[in-house]
């Protein structure tokens, strides 16, 4: 695991301004998370399996207001595909609140890894 640098990551991948979710074909707004009404306990949120652009908002603004115990994302360099594997909500969640930094486990590419390291 590592500490990894929001402004470094965010030049590789941002999941707000580039959504991975196939539900969500535009970018999400730091207002639209903030003022989002789908909470805990909503028969809308569906926190383990979002389907909707709404429920993805809804994690993120979730985790904006709760934290995630410091759980770490999971990045992986040596794909073609998006390099956030496991954790786009978190990392959402982590720019809205404009946090420096994010825990990770990280693989593949080294050079890649220590352009994002903290």
């Amino acid at each position: 695991m590592m500490v990894v640098s929001l402004d470094k990551l965010l030049k590789i991948a941002n999941p707000l301004t580039s959504p991975p979710w196939k539900e969500v074909n535009e970018p999400i707004l730091k207002e639209e998370v903030l003022n989002s009404n789908i909470t805990e306990g909503n028969s809308e949120y569906n926190p383990f399996n979002p389907e909707t652009r709404d429920q993805h908002i809804a994690k993120i603004a979730f985790f904006v207001k709760n934290g995630w115990n410091d759980e770490p994302i999971t990045i992986v360099f040596n794909q073609a595909l998006y390099p956030i594997y496991d954790g786009n909500h978190r990392l959402c969640a982590a720019i809205i609140r404009n946090d420096d930094f994010i825990l990770a486990n990280v693989e593949g590419d080294h050079e890649k890894i220590k352009e994002i390291a903290y």
